[in-house]
């Protein structure tokens, strides 16, 4: 069986990338480069890390209800996206809005780029890397996974709208050697 390797985001920022609003991850370490223009599934986590600024949830709003906090799944996989491609800030300038990048670091998509406009979604600090997502697919139905699952980057079978019970093995030394079997 292929698969299809998942991240987990907190919530609302998973709900964000399953609308289309947030298009950029920003995390403390690099996305394995054996992923980048990939199809990777995206995964709410089982808890609301922090009540989102006043312009971002009045998006949540906007787009999910009035009563957005307590309708938005958690602890289930809300989207598939592909991994178009990442850079390191190496500094952001306020004179433009832009998180400006380390060009030695910019892969995919981000190649040759320079900058990438700082939205409200993300920690765009000097240091971070910034995972581009493109191609985002909301599925038409959370499917929810075991409470004790989470992991950054965790094989799901590639068939999403299959059920599956999930056995992980992992080391987190970020050299790719995340493994997991599946049964059906």
């Amino acid at each position: 069986m292929s698969r299809m390797y998942a991240i987990t985001l907190h919530q609302p920022w998973a709900t964000l990338v399953a609308l289309g609003l947030k298009n950029v991850e920003t995390r403390s370490w690099p996305a394995p480069e054996r992923l980048l223009e990939q199809t990777i599934a995206i995964h709410a986590g089982k808890r609301l890390v922090r009540r989102p600024a006043d312009r971002i949830e009045q998006k949540l709003r906007d787009r999910v209800g009035e009563d957005w906090i307590r309708t938005i799944p958690a602890g289930a996989v809300l989207a598939t996206v592909t991994l178009a491609g990442m850079a390191r800030v190496e500094y952001v300038d306020p004179m433009t809005g832009h998180a400006v990048h380390d060009g030695r670091t910019e892969v995919g998509c981000a190649a040759g780029t320079g900058r990438t406009l700082i939205d409200p979604w993300g920690d765009f600090s000097p240091g971070r890397w910034l995972w581009f997502l493109n191609d985002v697919e909301a599925l038409p139905e959370p499917i929810h996974r075991p409470a004790d699952w989470h992991a950054h980057l965790t094989p799901y079978p590639d068939d999403l709208n299959s059920t599956a019970i999930c056995t992980y093995y992992w080391t987190d030394d970020r050299d790719n050697t995340w493994t997991s079997s599946f049964m059906d």
